[in-house]
């Protein structure tokens, strides 16, 4: 959680691996697709932020 926001990213389907990132705004119940240049897409993986940084480890394609 980063304030109010939830951030997702990644995951999988049917063997098919993501690089989805999108933010779930707890306060309005909205969800946002947000379009930037993402790393190869993971699943398995763990993420962190630190201050104004997000970290995402590990994980496989």
């Amino acid at each position: 959680l980063v304030g109010s926001k939830c951030v997702i990213f990644g995951g999988s389907d049917d063997g098919e691996c993501f690089s989805d990132l999108y933010i779930l705004d707890l306060e309005n119940l909205a969800w946002i697709q947000v379009d930037v240049n993402l790393p190869m897409p993971r699943l398995a993986h763990a993420s962190t932020q630190v201050r104004y940084h997000s970290f995402i480890i590990g994980g496989h394609d």
